[in-house]
């Protein structure tokens, strides 16, 4: 008799357990390399009471909040009004609420300081070369080649690598030159936050704004407003907000002044030249996210035959 009531009460914690404590999720993109990999399956720690806020480098899976100043068709805000529907993410945690964030020629600043990028970073570099480089020795440092040009006597490519990839190649002797690839505030062809004219906000540059915090009380103008106008009307909890001649009001009011619902964070992809991330679509509302990366569990590569596609040397790495 006593058995008969354990066994569907083990199960019971296993469903409790899978639900509110652990998620599984698998990776579609290439935006989180080289920490994590297209194909891996990961297990992700919920966070359902709010007790473990985010740090900064953890890497957080959240649902993706969107844009409807950038509408896509990547399951955010346009797609879904349910939260809990909305397609989930991974990146990095990299900007907190209550900081002022900034990014200048690809570096991140926080609160006036530099904030050094984990050793996991990939970017775009522009090598030049005395003569022409066997693909091997790109693979062996894994790096991708994304274009080469030959003028006179010089090589040139555009390379997608991460910082220990760039050391290696930076020391061989046919190398003239590696720099990373910056793209100008001046050049809007990767346009980031808030997507008006009146910033020159881009992949590698994007002026100092102050992330919203719970509690947090701001003076709003006509250029924060454009910053902060998708967070306040979509993302923390006001029913009746709207814009109009650039200004935000609430219960069809101009306001003047706010005070955040809820903490905000801005979340980078570690492939830092290829991710899809709050650059262009935004920060991350506290109530959009799942949990902490923890774990891999599994990892497949896409193409290969049976288990030649496992990559057996990730089963239960941790992830960091």
């Amino acid at each position: 008799m006593k058995k008969s009531i354990y066994i569907p009460l083990a199960i019971l914690i296993i469903i409790l357990i899978r639900f509110l404590l652990i998620e599984m999720f698998s990776i579609p993109t290439s935006a989180m390399e080289n920490s994590v990999l297209r194909g891996d399956w990961i297990l992700v720690f919920k966070n359902p009471l709010g007790v473990n806020s985010p740090k900064r480098n953890d890497i957080y899976t959240f649902h993706y909040p969107g844009n409807p100043d950038r509408p896509d068709p990547y399951g955010g805000i346009s797609q879904n009004s349910s939260i809990s529907k909305r397609t989930p993410y991974v990146k990095r945690v990299i900007g907190l609420p209550g900081e002022h964030f900034e990014i200048k020629n690809g570096d991140v600043f926080i609160n006036g300081k530099l904030i050094p990028a984990p050793n996991s970073i990939k970017k775009y570099y522009l090598l030049k070369s005395k003569t022409e480089i066997n693909l091997r020795v790109f693979e062996k440092f894994g790096i991708s080649v994304l274009d080469y040009q030959k003028v006179g006597d010089e090589i040139f490519y555009r390379i997608n690598a991460s910082k220990k990839g760039f050391d290696q190649l930076k020391n061989i002797d046919f190398v003239i030159s590696i720099n990373v690839e910056i793209i100008e505030p001046s050049d809007l062809s990767m346009k980031a936050i808030p997507h008006l004219s009146t910033f020159n906000n881009n992949r590698d540059n994007i002026e100092k704004f102050i992330i919203p915090k719970k509690g947090l009380k701001i003076i709003l103008n006509e250029s924060n407003s454009a910053f902060y106008k998708i967070p306040i009307l979509f993302f923390d909890n006001n029913k009746n907000a709207t814009f109009y001649k650039g200004k935000i009001l609430i219960d069809g009011q101009p306001i003047n002044q706010y005070t955040f619902n809820q903490d905000h964070f801005f979340m980078m992809g570690d492939n830092r030249s290829e991710s899809d991330d709050s650059r262009f679509w935004g920060l991350v509302p506290n109530d959009h996210l799942i949990g902490k990366a923890e774990l891999v569990f599994m990892s497949i590569e896409k193409e290969g035959l049976a288990f030649k596609r496992i990559r057996w040397e990730r089963i239960f790495t941790l992830i960091l």
